[in-house]
């Protein structure tokens, strides 16, 4: 667990020297601002497995908890207040997706499991693999074996969304 902010660098520097040093390590950034898109900027090499909490959601245990937890599984985790408030650009991919496939897509950036996310949306979980196929299509994520899918969809999601007007 990392702040963005620390006194004698940053965290995001401080994480991509340790994850380069221990590969299976996970991040969890913390930040007192809304800088998710930070990572956006992180080195392939060391993209999977981070997660970020605003300082005002880490107060929640349970969000703070499956923010741990995630980062330490290798997944990828986003702020699910700051989610909240994002909507896709117009013209962009996530923009294309179906109101169903949307939501699966921010509820996988939180971190959720399929099972997760279909105890979340009241649905099988095969009909969340159906949606996360259907993303992944809509996104043009392919199976390439260096790249973990569900840490590319929810980096697309941060990259093609903005604040709500």
């Amino acid at each position: 667990m990392l702040d963005i902010d620390l006194p004698d660098g940053n965290g995001i520097a401080l994480g991509v020297t340790l994850r380069r040093n221990q590969p299976d390590l996970g991040i969890l950034l913390l930040s007192a601002h809304d800088a998710m898109d930070l990572l956006l900027d992180l080195p392939p090499d060391v993209a999977a497995g981070w997660s970020y909490l605003s300082k005002t959601s880490s107060t929640d245990a349970a969000t703070l908890v499956a923010a741990v937890r995630a980062a330490a599984e290798g997944r990828t985790t986003l702020d699910p207040a700051l989610l909240d408030r994002v909507a896709p650009r117009a013209g962009s991919a996530v923009s294309r997706l179906t109101d169903r496939q949307y939501a699966v897509l921010r509820l996988l950036a939180q971190g959720l499991s399929n099972a997760g996310i279909g105890e979340a949306l009241r649905i099988t979980e095969k009909s969340v693999q159906n949606h996360i196929n259907g993303i992944y299509a809509t996104l043009g994520i392919d199976a390439d074996p260096s790249r973990n899918p569900r840490v590319t969809a929810a980096l697309r999601l941060l990259e093609e969304t903005g604040p709500v007007s």
